[in-house]
């Protein structure tokens, strides 16, 4: 699955939350301890809400940098089975010394 920013919006009457992605996510993180008090009308829960909804947009705002200059980095330890089936010459075998393998995040 791609990673994507995503949005999460509040309705400021009702205070609706709708969103997707990484925005929505985190948001969905901050709000779950939250507990609003007895009373709270749903607009002055949406005024709530919507400082939390800021803060994961905020956050969201990472997934370009990290989807543009992300590279993942591992080390291969000795005796991990490898195969090259389906090429022209297929051949089984391990690896034989420890190495890095390394790529980047499309």
């Amino acid at each position: 699955m791609a990673m994507i920013e995503g949005s999460v919006t509040v309705n400021p009457v009702t205070g609706t939350v709708t969103g997707a992605g990484c925005a929505k996510e985190v948001f969905d993180a901050l709000v779950a301890p939250v507990s609003f008090p007895v009373g709270m009308t749903p607009a002055a829960q949406a005024v709530a809400k919507e400082q939390l909804a800021a803060i994961a947009r905020a956050v969201a705002k990472v997934i370009p940098h990290i989807a543009a200059h992300a590279q993942v980095s591992s080390t291969v330890a000795p005796g991990i089975p490898v195969s090259t089936a389906g090429t022209a010459a297929a051949q089984t075998g391990a690896t034989t010394s420890a190495g890095t393998a390394t790529g980047t995040i499309a």
